[in-house]
């Protein structure tokens, strides 16, 4: 009795709406795995019946991309509810968090980030195949885009063995690039990193 107070009543009520969420995500989840099964062999069926159908393999094309592009909001939908919940946290709107728990926050925002990130990829391929991807350039302050970006690293599930670092010249001149896909290339070269290095060192 007594044990919490209202604040921790709230937080409480808190996760486990957000709990209630992770459930009803997981039955979604399910769902669409049997759903990407189905039509993943419909979409075989199909291209065996039209692979001597020039027409009719472009129409297997538009679905497999429109699955794509489906899954892909699936998975965003809920981790953008994540991102949401990190952010009114670190705002203390459930109360106060020492600089440490922000510092956690903020370093989970940037992994769901990342995530997301990979998420906007399948975006991306759908964009290239119908050839509207298009590059938006600017002026970028390099040495603090590339802390930003390494931030982003040290959020990675490294292994134990593994030490993560980077190292920068101060002296870095300003680019004229668009940084997102640039991000993308660095975190890409990161990941594979991240894959294949079971002990040792990465240094961006």
């Amino acid at each position: 009795t007594h044990l919490f107070k209202d604040a921790d009543l709230r937080a409480i009520r808190y996760f486990a709406s957000q709990a209630a969420v992770s459930i009803e995500n997981a039955f979604l989840n399910e769902t669409l795995e049997r759903r990407v099964q189905e039509r993943t062999e419909e979409l075989e069926e199909a291209l065996h019946n039209l692979e001597d159908s020039w027409q009719e393999n472009v129409e297997y094309n538009r679905i497999q991309t429109k699955l794509t592009a489906n899954i892909a909001h699936d998975i965003r939908s809920p981790l953008s509810t994540v991102r949401t919940a990190l952010h009114m946290m670190e705002d203390r709107f459930y109360g106060d968090v020492t600089e440490e728990q922000i510092e956690w926050l903020q370093r989970s925002g940037r992994s769901i980030d990342f995530v997301l990130a990979l998420v906007q990829d399948f975006f991306d391929i759908i964009k290239l195949e119908n050839k509207q991807l298009r590059l938006h350039r600017k002026e970028v302050e390099t040495l603090q885009f590339l802390t930003h970006v390494s931030e982003v690293g040290e959020s990675l599930p490294w292994q134990p063995a593994v030490t993560y670092s980077h190292h920068f010249t101060e002296t870095l001149p300003n680019l004229h690039v668009d940084d997102v896909r640039i991000q993308q290339v660095i975190i890409n070269l990161l990941s594979n990193a991240l894959k294949f290095t079971a002990e040792g060192s990465v240094e961006l």
